[in-house]
């Protein structure tokens, strides 16, 4: 991602993965979102609001981990929801995969 909010500080919060109550765990799978060269930051703040992410403040959290460590977690839900919110995300241009916890 390209990192145009370099001199910006980004606040960091505790995140809560809500899961819905009917999914066994044995089921969970996860939204993975990795870095790339042509979105810009705010583009993939605004992208991962749009589709998964409640707020602005998790979205800035993810979106600065996929940055900083090349990937990040950004859903964890059925194998289903999973598939949803990642063709969702890639509507958007963004690259993310979905595997297993």
């Amino acid at each position: 991602m390209r990192d145009s909010t370099r001199n910006n500080a980004c606040p960091v919060i505790e995140e809560e993965k809500q899961v819905g109550r009917d999914v066994s765990p044995e089921s969970l799978h996860q939204v993975i979102l990795y870095n790339d060269d042509v979105n810009d930051i705010l583009y993939v703040i605004y992208s991962l609001i749009q589709v998964c992410v409640p707020n602005h403040q998790l979205a800035t959290k993810i979106c600065m981990e996929a940055h900083e460590k090349g990937r990040a977690v950004c859903h964890v839900d059925s194998k289903d929801k999973c598939l949803q919110i990642k063709r969702q995300l890639e509507t958007f241009g963004l690259t993310c995969s979905i595997e297993p916890i």
